[in-house]
């Protein structure tokens, strides 16, 4: 209980310290939070918690059961016993006090209680487990966004630069309209192509602050809060994209693989537990008991008692419990056959849109520098006359497709990598944190 205080109030002191106007908050920091305290998180801790609680209640049952009683009693007639005509004599108080203790042990009852027991300790670990999956998603979605929120912030710096080429291309246009060196359709048009580049500047701003809310959703603050994020903080790692060896690490290190063989154990046990209860249960009962009564000998007692039950018939109850808990089972079985396709089927997507993003960035980091230096190269012929104000135009929108393409490329990379490494079933906050950049 003293470390998760310890822990709880650090995380606090974090969380304000993040909130704090000029801090820029870095990729592990964001994940530190996430994975301690998203609200998926603390559910799952909670549910974690609960099958613990069910594995004690189970194995209760294998230990000795102790209780104490006392009561008093009071007849409308004393007991009295009959010897014949006019013959007859009392046996016990008309008010009586009763007091003692007893001890119930179960025996043996071949192995419902056992299996019963191991049924709630694979639930136990099919919820650890999910704890660990549940971390890991919300540690993806997370990076995911952070990574989202940088590629937002470049591509609105794009449209901040095309809205002020477009600003100077209009205000060349209207000094060379005042000469009398073009038309007032070229000026219209500039206005036209400047008006939109505002427009596309206010939706680059709308997203990026859609983003941000996200960002403050998941870290658990204030929609409003301002939100800083450091682009340095995202290391280099280079997953390996060989689809079988993926596959073959995603097979070994799937929580999801591990989690539902657990609760396939946890339904074999249980249907083991289901069928032990048509046989024999063999206990033992004892203790002690004081009934006041001055006409017996002994007021006191021990006893000892060695029993056994059996249940005969239940209506068809037992053969409906296990027959339900294999329907069940097969269904866990079909499951888990379907779940090994999905995650193959993913770690093949994540690998091919990983290599396409790559490809995408080698073309598209090349035509930069050849956009912008088209752009300088028409707005010279432009001033000079030897070019349309169209041409002007048409580079400046070339060199924002260019660039927007270029970080979008950037940007699917880093997730593309996040993307692969989840579906190998790497644990990503420890994966962005080892590679921390210093």
């Amino acid at each position: 209980m003293y470390r998760q205080i310890v822990a709880f109030l650090l995380v606090v002191l974090v969380a304000g310290w993040m909130a704090s106007p000029g801090h820029a908050l870095t990729l592990q920091e964001g994940l530190a939070i996430i994975a301690s305290e998203g609200w998926e998180v603390k559910i799952a801790e909670m549910r974690e918690e609960a099958a613990e609680q069910t594995v004690s209640l189970s194995r209760s049952k294998l230990l000795p059961e102790v209780g104490i009683y006392a009561d008093h009693t009071w007849l409308a007639y004393q007991p009295e016993a009959n010897f014949g005509i006019g013959a007859q004599a009392p046996i016990a108080d008309k008010a009586s006090l009763s007091y003692g203790f007893f001890v119930r042990q179960l025996i043996y009852d071949f192995g419902k209680t056992g299996s019963s027991v191991d049924a709630a300790r694979f639930s136990a670990r099919s919820k650890s487990l999910n704890t660990s999956l549940v971390k890991n998603m919300v540690v993806r979605d997370f990076l995911l966004n952070f990574i989202t929120l940088l590629e937002s912030e470049r591509l609105l710096d794009v449209v901040k630069e095309e809205v002020k080429q477009f600003d100077a291309h209009l205000a060349d246009t209207r000094e060379m309209y005042s000469q009398g060196l073009v038309t007032m359709s070229d000026v219209l048009q500039a206005e036209v192509l400047d008006s939109d580049a505002r427009q596309r500047r206010v939706s680059a701003r709308n997203n990026r602050a859609l983003l941000a809310a996200r960002i403050n959703t998941l870290l658990l603050r204030p929609l409003s809060s301002e939100v800083k994020i450091e682009e340095g903080t995202i290391p280099e790692i280079v997953p390996d994209t060989d689809v079988d060896s993926a596959w073959r690490s995603a097979e070994s290190s799937r929580k999801e693989l591990k989690e539902i063989r657990f609760r396939i154990e946890a339904e074999e046990a249980r249907i083991r537990s289901f069928r032990a209860g048509s046989y024999p249960r063999i206990y033992l009962n004892g203790g002690y008991g004081y009934t006041e009564n001055q006409y017996m000998v002994h007021e006191e007692n021990w006893n000892l008692t060695a029993g056994l039950t059996m249940n005969i018939y239940s209506g068809g109850g037992t053969r409906a419990t296990v027959g339900r808990a294999s329907a069940e089972l097969n269904s866990l079985l079909l499951e888990e056959a379907q779940m090994r396709d999905s995650i193959r089927l993913e770690v093949e997507n994540a690998v091919l849109l990983m290599q396409s993003a790559q490809e995408r960035f080698e073309v598209t980091r090349k035509g930069v520098d050849q956009a912008r230096e088209n752009l300088r190269l028409q707005k010279l012929r432009y001033e000079e006359g030897e070019a349309a104000a169209t041409e002007v135009q048409d580079a400046v929108t070339l060199m924002a497709q260019v660039e927007q393409n270029y970080w979008m490329a950037l940007y699917g990379v880093q997730k593309g990598k996040a993307l692969v490494l989840y579906s190998q079933g790497k644990d990503l906050e420890e994966e962005y944190s080892r590679h921390k950049k210093r």
